[in-house]
């Protein structure tokens, strides 16, 4: 039982700081519904052994948690993940919409903040970014809020 509060005490310290993020850039009501659906037990029970379990996680609960970490990732539009075009083999990614890129920022900045991460959010992209699938202007945005230097020819996935 220990572990579900612990994961509902993250989960609300996690919303708070993302709307926070929300509303500076002025998305007051994506900072409310952010997440929303980690409170549907198909997510919560899942992420809160994951994080909170204090044990090693059995074959069946590990996929538990990947299928929870799926239905997040496509039922969510601020992950990129959600705006990602599987075709024969080429993957390609959509433009997001800015409230949903300024979401995603949000999420990142709120998600350090309640891990207390020691790691910049730049940073974090930075390592990730040749796997991060994002539209080109997209991943232009997103580059420019971190303060990212766009590198001459980037293409990660062309």
């Amino acid at each position: 039982m220990k572990k579900y509060w612990q994961y509902f005490v993250y989960l609300l310290r996690h919303k708070w700081f993302v709307f926070r993020e929300c509303a500076r850039y002025g998305i007051y009501w994506r900072g409310i519904a952010h997440d929303l659906t980690k409170f549907r037990p198909v997510e919560f029970i899942p992420y809160a052994k994951y994080y909170f379990g204090g044990r090693p996680m059995s074959e069946r609960e590990h996929e538990e948690y990947t299928l929870a970490w799926n239905y997040h990732q496509k039922r969510n539009r601020h992950h990129y993940h959600y705006w990602i075009m599987f075709s024969r083999g080429r993957n390609s990614a959509l433009p997001m919409p800015d409230k949903y890129r300024k979401e995603m920022i949000a999420d990142m900045r709120g998600a350090a903040r309640a891990k207390k991460a020691e790691q910049s959010v730049a940073e974090w992209y930075l390592e990730r970014r040749g796997k991060i699938l994002l539209h080109r202007e997209t991943r232009a945005w997103v580059e420019a809020e971190l303060g990212i230097e766009p590198e001459i020819g980037y293409r990660p996935f062309e």
